[in-house]
């Protein structure tokens, strides 16, 4: 890498590679006769915090338009919450003196099993081989991001933590949970993707 912070962006894949082996996303296997491997690329992006220190961030994400469908993956559609459940949320939140605050669930997709037999490439400057020198790749066991199924698998799975906290899915809108806690108190979540607003008689 040529770039005058190589050294920042090298650190950067570094981190990433140990996220995904900390969230056991992969197995290193040969590829199975008949099977096929999705590649996988690097994704890079700086971001300034408020002193304005810049960080670097690379992402290892798979090549998901090349994914075959009923192969790689099944379906992929997940529900979307409506900007009116958003409204009749703050409307609420007045109503019932509640809090009103957003948590972003970091590396989301990471989470969530993949139900799919999936093989990607290993990504580029972090490639092993086997003892005996055979190509290696990755087999998925989580929901690598890129992946056409990777936001359906987790809405499954956010889904299925919140029902067994207690919490009811809206009929109308998917996106929309509530659940009745003391002193017949509520706390409504709306789900959007990996980011969950919440409405609750405290911040606890």
């Amino acid at each position: 890498m040529g770039s005058p912070q190589a050294r920042e962006w090298e650190q950067a894949m570094k981190e990433e590679i140990s996220s995904l082996k900390e969230n056991d996303t992969y197995e290193l296997s040969t590829l199975p006769e008949g099977k096929a491997s999705v590649g996988g690329k690097w994704v890079y992006t700086t971001k300034q915090d408020q002193n304005g220190i810049e960080t670097f961030k690379a992402r290892y994400v798979a090549k998901g338009y090349s994914q075959v469908k009923c192969i790689d993956y099944q379906e992929t559609c997940v529900p979307i919450s409506s900007i009116t459940s958003i409204r009749v949320l703050m409307q609420l939140a007045v109503k019932h003196d509640l809090i009103v605050h957003q948590m972003d669930v970091k590396t989301a997709y990471l989470h969530a099993p993949i139900t799919q037999e999936l093989y990607i490439d290993q990504p580029q400057g972090f490639k092993e081989v086997s003892e005996i020198g055979e190509r290696l790749v990755y087999r998925l066991k989580k929901s690598l991001y890129g992946l056409k199924q990777s936001v359906r698998n987790w809405n499954i799975l956010l889904h299925e933590h919140l029902a067994n906290d207690g919490f009811v899915r809206n009929h109308a809108d998917h996106c929309v949970y509530k659940k009745h806690v003391i002193d017949d108190k509520i706390v409504i979540v709306i789900v959007w993707v990996d980011d969950l607003i919440i409405a609750s008689g405290s911040m606890q």
